[in-house]
């Protein structure tokens, strides 16, 4: 605090603001690189879908995701453009209620397509499993749901 107090009182607001400011962006970036949802630590797993397939065994889990990759591109193109229509709509003047809850309806009709494709996968996995095998994944299942 010696050091502080030789620098000008509006200067060390400064000081002070500044030192914040860089120990919580530190923050932000270590948080981010170590914590629960960092690089690698399944956070691309989210959602409805999250939990079965981390109960997956990695090989089968591995294969599912790739599975739905396939036509990611195609797919992440229009869902911006959709986004962008949907941006739009919010925005229009005058606004149309509809249209934005037709928008949103149209959204919530293809995250169901999605979820439907990611169960068949899972359960086509599941029908190549031996009674062992579908007894870890529902242990691993109920790891990943916990008691809720």
């Amino acid at each position: 605090m010696r050091l502080l107090s030789r620098v000008p009182a509006p200067w060390r607001i400064v000081l002070i603001c500044s030192l914040a400011l860089n120990l919580a962006v530190a923050g932000l970036a270590v948080g981010a690189a170590f914590g629960p949802h960092g690089p690698g630590r399944g956070d691309r797993m989210g959602g409805p879908a999250g939990p079965v397939l981390r109960a997956l065994p990695e090989e089968d889990r591995r294969a599912v995701i790739a599975e739905l990759r396939r036509d990611r591109p195609e797919r992440r193109g229009a869902r911006r453009e959709r986004f962008h229509g949907l941006l739009e709509a919010i925005a229009a003047d005058p606004f149309d209620p509809a249209r934005v809850a037709a928008m949103l309806d149209e959204q919530r009709r293809r995250g169901a397509e999605r979820l439907d494709r990611i169960e068949g996968a899972v359960i086509a996995r599941l029908a190549r499993m031996d009674a062992a095998e579908r007894a870890a994944f529902a242990r691993n299942l109920h790891k990943a749901i916990g008691d809720r």
